[in-house]
């Protein structure tokens, strides 16, 4: 069977991944054990990371240490999770997602992908057009020009106005303990979240 996809170098973006085939939405296009999981706050991420990385094989840390590091100023270790680890629109031709039972991420299409065509992950999950576009340029080195970023100024207001609603509902939806101790107050927001 041919792999769905082949990494290339893209213009103005480095090293990426590119469909060979036709990939047909609700395809599996991975699924992976991570080498470690991190559940550690940002503020002890270098300690966290330098340990998990010492209690890997020496094939694992190679492994490891042959992944891209947008951070080279700071800590490897580190500056490689960061790169590397999976939190621009829900444009995205992927969407991953964590599988507790498996212990592994899951990666499908979420619409079909033509041969040649950039595969890409939705990583910057609801900010703003210039804050993911200043976010991607200083840690990732280039500007996005996924179908999301490149909408005419007009429609990417209107999508940064739908996303911040999303957002704001979302927060005051998805609260279970809300939910559960004034539903009254919820259930007007939970009517306009359906609406919009």
């Amino acid at each position: 069977m041919p792999s769905l996809y082949e990494p290339r170098p893209l213009p103005g973006k480095g090293n990426g991944l590119v469909a060979s085939v036709n990939i047909p939405k609700g395809t599996r296009i991975l699924c992976e054990k991570p080498i470690f999981t991190l559940a550690s706050r940002a503020d002890k991420l270098d300690s966290a990371v330098l340990m998990r990385v010492k209690a890997l094989s020496k094939n694992q840390q190679r492994q490891y240490l042959s992944l891209h590091n947008n951070y080279p100023a700071g800590n490897i270790f580190s500056g490689i999770f960061r790169t590397n680890s999976l939190p621009c629109g829900p444009e995205s031709e992927v969407g991953g997602v964590w599988n507790d039972m498996t212990n592994s991420e899951t990666i499908h299409a979420v619409r079909d992908i033509k041969p040649g065509e950039e595969i890409t992950i939705d990583y910057i999950k609801s900010e703003a057009f210039e804050a993911r576009r200043t976010h991607l340029r200083d840690s990732f080195g280039f500007d996005c020009d996924c179908s999301l970023c490149s909408l005419p100024p007009s429609e990417r207001q209107d999508s940064d106005a739908r996303r911040a609603l999303i957002e704001r509902l979302d927060k005051q939806i998805g609260n279970s303990a809300r939910v559960m101790n004034t539903p009254v107050c919820v259930a007007p927001q939970t009517e306009h979240q359906l609406v919009v």
